[in-house]
């Protein structure tokens, strides 16, 4: 997200503008994983993109956090709102998101 702009400018984060690769373990070997945007080596942000397919390319360059557990239907009613330009056609919020223990 963009705390700064709020348009999707800016990806400073809790830590600061940008912050260090934390490690490439887990792979974008399927749709549904969500990722941090870097612009090089320890480079995060804020900002993440999540996969609709996967992209092997990815691994090794963008640090995986995690990936869909549900609702991958959402996800496909998102995806329809795509363009050409690479602009959603309508606006696209995510709301009350959370996080999830694995024991």
């Amino acid at each position: 997200g963009d705390i700064t702009n709020f348009d999707g400018s800016s990806g400073e984060c809790i830590y600061g503008i940008t912050f260090a690769d934390e490690n490439f373990n887990n792979k974008h070997s399927k749709p549904g994983t969500l990722s941090m945007i870097n612009f090089g080596p320890n480079t995060n942000n804020s900002q993440f993109f999540i996969t609709y397919i996967g992209l092997p390319f990815f691994d090794d360059t963008y640090v995986v956090l995690g990936e869909i557990s549900s609702g991958m239907d959402v996800m496909h009613a998102i995806m329809n709102q795509g363009s050409v330009t690479g602009r959603p056609k309508t606006d696209i919020m995510i709301v009350e998101c959370g996080t999830t223990n694995e024991n």
